[in-house]
């Protein structure tokens, strides 16, 4: 079995993008990429090959860019072929979504992590930016947060004003399941708003989304009253 044998670290411009990568990434997962480089720093190399062609790290390489960093640190991979290593980008970026997690030991971890002092580990189902979860999803999410002392994170984006039929109805989703279980009583909540967020939201005359910010707004600030976190 071969494997790689260099490491180096390597100007950020010298690399090359795969332009036929069919892996996408948001600008919600290269804000999260960027939150992740600051707080481990580069951590998991980019893997590429002999001339610098990019194998797998296309999402860590766009944050890195972002966060102006002008070298990362690179695995070579020089003993594949063409066609494995074109295989290989699809393989790696599929078999991530084929894992899952045991949801118990999941919930130990985030409470020892608090104890070594990282202060509320939040659970986010990415409800808002995946139309395929189904509806049930958010009050699942709030449900398990809080039988393990977890908070809960609701993110929407510019989407909510641009596509209102499909995505009004997923911030109502996190609104009703936060009702529905108690989260805005008492639990850690995390508010990720891309794009023009909030102050988008006010300006809005589309009766349904006047609606969800007067809702919003009511439930944070009647939490404010009740709650410190």
């Amino acid at each position: 079995m071969q494997s790689t044998e260099r490491f180096e670290k390597v100007d950020i411009d010298r690399l090359v993008p795969y332009a036929r990568n069919a892996r996408t990434h948001s600008k919600e997962q290269i804000l999260q990429l960027r939150s992740s480089l600051r707080e481990f720093g580069f951590v998991n190399p980019v893997i590429v090959d002999k001339d610098l062609n990019i194998i797998a790290g296309h999402g860590r390489v766009l944050a890195a860019k972002a966060e102006e960093l002008t070298e990362v640190p690179c695995v070579f991979v020089e003993h594949l072929t063409d066609a494995q290593k074109r295989a290989y980008i699809l393989a790696d970026n599929r078999l991530a979504l084929n894992a899952g997690w045991d949801e118990e030991l999941l919930a130990l971890e985030f409470g020892e992590l608090k104890d070594l002092g990282f202060d509320v580990a939040y659970q986010q189902p990415n409800y808002f930016f995946k139309l395929n979860v189904p509806d049930g999803r958010v009050e699942e999410a709030c449900r398990f947060a809080k039988e393990h002392g977890m908070g809960m994170e609701m993110e929407w984006d510019e989407r909510l004003m641009s596509d209102t039929q499909n995505f009004a109805r997923r911030l109502d989703g996190y609104l009703n399941g936060f009702e529905q279980t108690g989260v805005w009583k008492d639990a850690a909540v995390a508010h990720y708003m891309a794009g023009h967020g909030l102050i988008a939201l006010s300006k809005s005359d589309v009766p349904e989304i006047v609606d969800l910010y007067r809702r919003l707004c009511s439930a944070i600030a009647e939490r404010q009253k009740r709650t410190r976190f």
